[in-house]
């Protein structure tokens, strides 16, 4: 085995869609997926590819496989794809995922300047701590507490806002979202 993805070490919720890759000189009959909670041997079957694609003439085969993980508790899995080729040898691969539906809390200090550029205003707010976070959503109203629509996806503590006219009020919401799209 030589791939398996989504990559070690990631953050995961609902459905995910898992994917391996495989070299034989003959032929790869099978690829079976299966976890256990991390530094565990308890191995619970997700599923088995047993028709596996070829990717790459000369010896190259993937499998597909999804894992549901809303039964899962919340933590640390080994996630294991194990190959059979034509003549019953087996090869291994393992990944640590992680399985997170909390949601980051949401940004403290939401600051709305008005530079007085014209069209134009910006926010900034306070970091959230969060190992998984992947980014910050902004999303704008012209009426308070409803209506709400995204507006833009950032990685920073900042926003500016140039698709402002200059005589309408807005209020905003920043949320945080972490790796495994909480």
């Amino acid at each position: 085995v030589r791939l398996l993805t989504p990559a070690t070490e990631t953050y995961h919720s609902g459905d995910v869609d898992l994917y391996a890759e495989a070299t034989d000189n003959v032929e790869i009959v099978s690829f079976r997926f299966e976890y256990s909670p991390q530094y565990q041997s308890a191995w619970v079957l997700i599923g088995e590819d047993v028709s596996p694609m070829t990717i790459q003439a000369g010896g190259r085969w993937s499998g597909r496989s999804v894992w549901g993980t809303d039964a899962l508790a919340e933590g640390a899995y080994d996630v294991r794809v194990t190959t059979v080729d034509y003549g019953g040898n087996t090869n291994s691969l393992t990944n640590v995922l992680r399985v997170d539906r909390t949601a980051p809390p949401v940004p403290d200090s939401l600051l709305v300047e008005n530079p007085m550029s014209g069209n134009r205003l910006n926010l900034s707010w306070d970091p959230v701590l969060d190992g998984a976070l992947s980014e910050y959503r902004v999303y704008r109203s012209e009426t308070s507490g409803q209506d709400y629509v995204l507006i833009a996806s950032t990685a920073g503590q900042q926003y500016s806002d140039t698709t402002v006219d200059n005589d309408k009020t807005y209020y905003y919401v920043v949320t945080a979202v972490d790796e495994a799209g909480n």
